[in-house]
């Protein structure tokens, strides 16, 4: 019996042929490594039909290594099963393929503990892992960065997801969906560097980022926000520029995360360059440079 085996080991596949097929020399050495059938072995829930969709062997034609590995990496890339293997079945009158998998289980219940800002409702609504379908590891990572990046928004940065598998006996398991939330991330200070004219107290004023106190808490406005950021970066090249320093530049701005991400410290980095005025003469527009002001 000539057997072809195909498994998934440390995430990459390794095709063993415990038998090499023979070079063919005769008319019926080429009947013999034809396919003549192609069965499905081990499918509980998934459909015959759905693995032989993924095959690409086919009756009548000659057994191809190569196929065959495509065929098992397409079954793999279904996220349907943890296992396959291809069995080649020799006989007089052709190879009979059998393709044997082992599917990943169903999933039953799905419930949600330590959540308390979002509800289960809506993080249901977000989730590939949902109650009848195939629990694949391929939609294990990306519902846990999902749920985190929808806490992120909230300015939950601290949130931590991890889930926990409750397997049953007929080939179901049962999810349970374990959220740390942690305290809100709130900006601890805001900063200027390179500024000479106008004070840190001045520009913090001007942009819309906050400082965290007791009044942010209800504006929202000390949670970091990329979009308000960007805004900030332009409404301060504004003031500079209402107030005459048209080379003002703000060259970079740094958001730094605490260790523990309790807050977050929001760097501006300003070249303010030097002050323009206005002057007439003969009706004509003039710009004078002017020495800068201390900030006291």
């Amino acid at each position: 019996m000539l057997r072809l085996v195909m498994r998934n080991c440390f995430h990459s596949l390794v095709l063993l042929m415990m038998l090499a097929l023979p070079v063919i020399t005769s008319g019926y050495a080429a009947v013999a490594d034809q396919v003549i059938a192609i069965e499905v072995s081990g499918n509980q829930h998934i459909e015959k039909e759905t693995v032989l969709d993924r095959v690409h062997s086919k009756i009548g034609e000659p057994v191809s290594r190569k196929t065959i590995s495509r065929d098992v990496k397409r079954l793999y890339d279904s996220g349907f099963f943890s296992d396959v293997r291809v069995i080649g079945h020799k006989t007089p009158a052709g190879v009979r393929l059998e393709y044997v998998v082992k599917e990943y289980p169903l999933i039953g219940n799905v419930v949600f503990s330590g959540n308390h800002e979002v509800k289960d409702a809506d993080l249901k609504m977000r989730l590939k892992l949902k109650t009848g379908q195939v629990f694949s590891p391929l939609n294990v990572q990306s519902d846990i960065n999902t749920i985190r990046k929808g806490y992120i928004k909230k300015g939950y940065y601290q949130v931590d997801v991890n889930i926990e598998q409750k397997p049953r006996d007929n080939g179901v398991v049962d999810l349970v969906l374990h959220i740390h939330e942690g305290k809100v991330t709130r900006i601890k200070r805001v900063r200027f560097i390179g500024n000479k004219v106008f004070s840190d107290a001045d520009l913090r004023e001007v942009v819309l980022s906050r400082q965290s106190d007791a009044m942010t808490l209800l504006t929202e406005r000390d949670l970091f926000d990329k979009q308000r950021l960007n805004a900030d970066t332009q409404m301060l090249l504004q003031y500079y520029m209402n107030r005459g320093y048209l080379d003002a530049k703000v060259e970079s701005t740094l958001v730094s995360l605490s260790e523990d991400k309790s807050g977050f410290d929001l760097s501006f980095m300003l070249q303010e360059g030097v002050q323009y005025r206005v002057g007439s003469s003969n009706c004509r527009a003039t710009w004078f440079r002017t020495k800068r002001p201390s900030v006291i």
